[in-house]
Parts: C-alpha cells; sequence; structure tokens
C-alpha cells in the first residue's frame, strides 16, 4: 500500500514538473483567476451592502416626507380651525349688534304706539269732560304715571304736544345723523317741562271740592241730567275692555 501511495505522489510530482515545464505561467493564471473571482465576490457583497444602504437612505427620506407632509396638513388644519373660529365670532357680534339694534328700534317704536294711544284716549277724554278741566287735569296725570313708567326711565321726559312731538320721535327712528337725534331730544325735553309747568299752575289753581262716589260701570248714568251725553261713554264695557286689551298685548310686545 505504502509503495502503491508513493507512487501516485511521484507520479503527481512528475506532472506538475511537466506542466511547469510545457506552461511556466500556469501556476501565475490560476493565482490571477483567483484573484478576480475574489474581487468580484468583493464587489458584489460591496454592491449588494451600498443597495441595502441606497433603500434604508430611501425608506429614511420617504419617512421624511411623510412627516413633513403630516406636519404640513396639522398646520393646515389649525389654521382653517382658526380661521373658521375667528369668522364665526365676527357672524356673533354682528348679529349681537344687530338684536340689539333691533331691539331700540322696537322700544322707540313701541313707545311711540303708546303715545299715539295715549294721545287719542286723551282727545277722547277732553272731549267728553270740556267742562270738568280739574278731573281731566287728573286723569292725565294719573294716566301718564300708569301708562308711561316703562320708558318714562329711557326718555326721562313724555310728550306734552303729541301732535309735534311724535314727529320728534320719528326722527329718532328714522334719522341715523347724531345731530337730528339730538335735536328731537332736546325738542322731546322742552315741550315736557313745559306741559308739567302748566299742570302744575293749574292744579294750584284749582279749587277744592268734595269727593263724589263713582258709580259702577254696569250701572247706567242719569238721562235726564245735562250730561248724560258726555257721561254715557265713561260706562261702557267694550270700550275700556278694548282699551284694556291693546295696553296689554303692547306690553307683552315691549317685553319681549
Amino acid at each position: 500500500f505504502l509503495i502503491g501511495r508513493a507512487s501516485i505522489s511521484t507520479r503527481l510530482g512528475q506532472q506538475d514538473l511537466l506542466l511547469n515545464q510545457l506552461f511556466p505561467n500556469y501556476r501565475n493564471k490560476i493565482q490571477y483567476m483567483q484573484k478576480k473571482e475574489d474581487q468580484k465576490s468583493l464587489i458584489k457583497e460591496k454592491l449588494r451592502l451600498d443597495k441595502e444602504k441606497f433603500m434604508e437612505l430611501q425608506l429614511q427620506r420617504k419617512r421624511q416626507k411623510q412627516a413633513k407632509a403630516q406636519a404640513r396638513q396639522r398646520k393646515h388644519k389649525a389654521a382653517t380651525a382658526i380661521q373658521r373660529a375667528f369668522k364665526n365670532y365676527l357672524l356673533l357680534k354682528r348679529i349681537k349688534e344687530y338684536e340689539k339694534r333691533y331691539q331700540e328700534v322696537q322700544k322707540r317704536k313701541i313707545a311711540a304706539m303708546k303715545i299715539q294711544l295715549f294721545w287719542r284716549s286723551y282727545l277722547n277724554s277732553k272731549r267728553r269732560d270740556r267742562d270738568h278741566k280739574e278731573q281731566s287735569i287728573k286723569k292725565v296725570e294719573k294716566k301718564m304715571i300708569n301708562y308711561f313708567t316703562d320708558y318714562i326711565i329711557t326718555f326721562k321726559y313724555l310728550k306734552p304736544k303729541f301732535h309735534k312731538i311724535i314727529k320728534q320721535f320719528d326722527n329718532l327712528v328714522k334719522h341715523k345723523k347724531a345731530n337730528v337725534v339730538d335735536s328731537a331730544c332736546v325738542t322731546i325735553q322742552y315741550w315736557v317741562r313745559k306741559f308739567l309747568k302748566k299742570l302744575r299752575a293749574k292744579r294750584k289753581k284749582a279749587p277744592a271740592k268734595k269727593k263724589r262716589k263713582k258709580k259702577a260701570p254696569w250701572q247706567k248714568p242719569s238721562w235726564n241730567t245735562s250730561f248724560s251725553k258726555n257721561n254715557s261713554g265713561r260706562f261702557n264695557a267694550e270700550k275700556q275692555r278694548r282699551i284694556k286689551e291693546n295696553l296689554e298685548k303692547l306690553k307683552m310686545k315691549g317685553k319681549r
């Protein structure tokens, strides 16, 4: 066996020698080819690593872009929400201002309507009670206190000459200029003070009389008296009921 192994080794050594003799650069070529293969494998590994790095960089860039886009969307949403809230705030402010103006105009209109009603009732009482001036003055004072307590506070004074003062109220309601409104307020105050002074003077001059018993509204007046026509309208229950209903409706509108 040993002899056979030695013979094989000797044969291989002889072949190598022959190859070296025939092809002196054979070993160098083999080494060169091995080096090339090693270089190729290294290059492949480098390329693989470079691809992985490139993919990682791409993923990082995509994530950064997505984060930036999300941040922009959040900013845009926040800006839109702020704009919407500001617009709603402005709308609410305008609505409140419009409501205030509308309420003021309604109050003025209601005041003018009350003045018109009072003026009509005053004329009717004046027609009926021409002979009883003292009683008419007292009734006017009572009606002024009862019907105008709501807007005495707003305007501070009432209107004596109503056919002139109603025009001034129209100026207050219609005109927007400050000069017209101020002049209307001044004229109203002037005529009211003048009217109140006249009432006080008449009341002082009027002689004192005994109080008379008032008749119930359902009792009929005596037709034989000279003042039957004037007194007949006072105890008309339907007229008084209508007047009270109209006044209650106006009060309810003013409260609204």
